[in-house]
């Protein structure tokens, strides 16, 4: 889990800081970095070692009682859906870097992105819940 914990904190400061970075001015679109950068940068970074310790904590509540544990389970699935919500929203916010020309072309190719991906993910949820039930 340190190793995921580890990624997902420096994917999560990769994605703050260049969201942060991106600049269009009249010369085109910059990558500017800047102090603000570093603090975004290193605000994602705790937001992905926050993400996997309360997995870890809801891990470890599994020998608890139902009580203890609901609220653990509860924080990491609001959690969750807001990283979700987060990642949509910053390929949304990119969008405002595109020429309107081609803002629909990109929209439409992003909502196919999104649907491949969730189709993906389903599948994989799918294949993990069968495999589960044969080894009972």
């Amino acid at each position: 889990m340190r190793i995921a914990g580890f990624s997902t904190a420096l994917g999560l400061a990769f994605v703050a800081g260049s969201l942060q970075a991106f600049r269009m001015d009249e010369s085109g679109l910059r990558f500017r970095i800047s102090f603000i950068t570093v603090i975004v940068s290193a605000v994602g970074a705790l937001i992905g070692w926050a993400y996997w310790r309360t997995v870890r904590d809801m891990i470890e509540s599994e020998t608890k009682p139902v009580t203890e544990r609901r609220p653990k389970v509860r924080r990491f699935a609001l959690f969750s859906v807001a990283l979700v919500a987060a990642a949509v929203g910053s390929y949304i916010y990119r969008l405002r870097f595109v020429p309107s020309a081609n803002v629909r072309e990109v929209a439409e190719g992003l909502l196919l992105a999104f649907i491949a991906v969730g189709f993906v993910a389903f599948l994989l949820w799918w294949v993990v819940r069968f495999l589960e039930r044969m080894d009972q």
